[in-house]
């Protein structure tokens, strides 16, 4: 690695607060509160491991379970992460856009293109039809005439649909990825570098 070179990196459901996941085994912690505070700091310490100050961060959605009790514990969470971060909103993430972008976030969205690649929460597949949006998701990937889709969602499961869609699964606690962001190979770091200095100028991306 070129000392001093911007990385890129994707991650996606951390489910910060959200006990009731811990239920499902997605993440190694107790279904508790004590379970839950363990699990945030788990995640806390993979990602700041790897990110720096000055890297580019996609988030692919679910990033907490958020109500009026704990919002500024998450705002403080996600300011403590490292990076300049972009959020692409998953079905849990609920509040407005202003309560993101405070949280520092640049820019939220629902779906992006850069080159060959779609990035989006949901695996389009025939079956993961969660969202009430799921046929709009689809249509924009198609329209996107893109081959491959970045995404989170399906958590530590691997997408087997033979539909001729290349899918990355970005989760945190699919085990490939072990907790933390990833880079994905060949994807067009210059148009992401422009984008983000786009976002950090105060100009808008179209």
């Amino acid at each position: 690695m070129t000392k001093g070179k911007l990385m890129i990196y994707f991650t996606s459901d951390l489910h910060i607060d959200h006990i009731r996941l811990l239920k499902f085994g997605y993440h190694p912690f107790e279904c508790s509160a004590k379970g839950c505070a363990q699990s945030n700091e788990f995640i806390r310490q993979h990602y700041t491991a790897t990110v720096k100050p000055e890297d580019f961060v996609f988030f692919l959605g679910d990033l907490a379970f958020c109500n009026s009790q704990n919002k500024d514990r998450i705002k403080q969470f996600i300011r403590s992460l490292p990076g300049h971060k972009v959020l692409i909103k998953g079905n849990h993430d609920r509040n407005n856009t202003c309560f993101y972008l405070d949280c520092g976030f640049l820019s939220v969205v629902k779906g992006l293109k850069f080159g060959d690649y779609y990035l989006c929460h949901f695996s389009l597949t025939a079956d993961d039809v969660y969202d009430h949006e799921h046929h709009t998701y689809v249509q924009h990937f198609k329209e996107s005439h893109c081959s491959t889709l970045i995404h989170g969602h399906v958590h530590s499961h691997a997408v087997t649909a033979e539909d001729g869609i290349r899918r990355i699964n970005v989760c945190v606690d699919y085990p490939p990825n072990h907790f933390s962001p990833v880079r994905i190979d060949g994807f067009p770091e210059d148009e992401v570098e422009h984008y983000f200095k786009t976002l950090l100028s105060g100009k808008t991306c179209s």
